[in-house]
This record gives structure tokens, sequence and C-alpha cells, in this order.
């Protein structure tokens, strides 16, 4: 039996007239180039055009992109060296507190703000003890009515910021000052800072500090009336 599956047992040899191109591309559209070392290169002259529009489209994007990115730098160092003028022109204008308490102020700020985060704390008055249910007997913890008082929502948010300022104001008062009237010329709008105002002015001037003056002025009567019976008695009983 032959080992040949075909009738020619004469080797078949192939041959190509050109190159093994697909269909769809057109030989006209492709250019071929003979390198040094005899290697043909083909080139696709529909593939280079699309090739070379995403490279511009890619680089175009990238431009534009980088020329917004240095723009936006730019803008964000020019606004922060105004700030940086601002502050020292309108806020840090006392030569001694920005050289000599500035930074322990700021310490000490920081130190006042987190108090009133542990003063604020629920957990700090017992409200979230395991002792502070009835099963507990006679070991029940109750929180104060200082604690109640400490641990509201509005204390919450304003205590941590009141003794901040109230830091700050004594530690650096011509800054404390300036950084109020900055915020309040510059940053708030008009007329919430004529509101807030209003509001202090009847709270504090005209409710608690003209009743404290009353109360003082009515005690300072009474007190010298007082005196002055206990004067007159006793020029009486001594007949001086």
């Amino acid at each position: 039996m032959s080992r040949n599956f075909y009738a020619d047992e004469g080797a078949f040899v192939g041959s190509s007239k050109g190159p093994l191109l697909p269909d769809i591309l057109h030989t006209e559209d492709v250019s071929t180039k003979t390198l040094p070392t005899g290697n043909q290169i083909y080139d696709s002259k529909a593939l280079d055009s699309w090739f070379s529009g995403i490279r511009k489209y890619v680089t175009h994007k990238y431009y534009i992109y980088k020329t917004e990115l240095d723009t936006q730098k730019s803008a964000a160092a020019n606004e922060w060296k105004s700030v940086q003028d601002y502050v020292s022109q309108h806020v840090l204008t006392d030569d001694y507190e920005k050289q000599e308490l500035l930074v322990p102020s700021s310490a000490l700020a920081l130190g006042a703000f987190f108090t009133g985060r542990v003063l604020s704390n629920r957990r700090n008055w017992g409200f979230d003890s395991p002792l502070n249910t009835t099963k507990a007997g006679i070991l029940t913890r109750n929180p104060s009515a200082l604690g109640r008082v400490l641990t509201s929502i509005p204390s919450r948010v304003l205590l941590p910021w009141v003794l901040t300022g109230t830091v700050l104001s004594q530690l650096t008062p011509v800054t404390w000052n300036n950084s109020v009237k900055a915020l309040e010329q510059d940053v708030l709008p008009a007329d919430l800072v004529a509101r807030y105002h209003e509001i202090w002015n009847q709270l504090l001037v005209d409710g608690v500090q003209k009743t404290s003056a009353s109360v003082h002025r009515n005690v300072d009567a009474s007190l010298q009336q007082g005196i002055g019976e206990v004067r007159r008695y006793l020029v009486k009983k001594l007949d001086l």
C-alpha cells in the first residue's frame, strides 16, 4: 500500500504573485517599502490616516487639558497670594501678637476647642454608662442637670467654638477684633450681620447688661440705705 494519499506523488510547490492581503483592502491603498535587510513592509494609507487622526485628537485634547490645568494652578496661586496679603494687611496688624502670641494662643485655642468637645460629650456625663439603667439598682447613674445642659444640641455645637473664641479674644485681642471685623465686612452678607447685631443688642445690651446694671443699682442703693440706718442707730445709741 502506498504511503501517499494522493495519486500524484510529486511535491506540490505553491506560488504567490503578491502579498497576502485581505480582500477588503485594495492594492492601490497599500504601499510597500523594502528595508535594507530585504524585508518588505506593507503600509495601508487608510490605517495611516485613521491613526494620524486619533493621534492629532489625543494631542489636541492633551494640550487643552494641560492649558486648563496650568490656568487653574495659576489662578489658585494668585488667590492664595491675595489671601495672604489680605490677612497681613487687615488681620495680623499687631507685630507683637503676630510674632510672640499667635502660636501659643493658637495652641491654647485648640486645647479649648477639644475641652469643649469633652465637656459636651454625652459619654462623659453617664448617658451611655452601663449603670444608667433601672437594673443597676442603687448604683444607677442619672445625668445631672448641668450634664443635660452641656450635652444638649446647641451646647454641643456652640461650646467648643465659644471656648476657642474666648481664648483668642483674651490672648490676642487685636487679631481677634480684626478677624471678626473682616468676617463681618468681607465674608458674611450685610443683612445677616445687621440682623446679628440687632439680636445681640436685644439680648445682651438691652437685656443682660441693662438688667445687670439695674440689679447693681438696686443692690448698691439697698446697701447704702442699710449702712445709713446702721450708722444712725449707732449714733443714736452712743449719743455721738
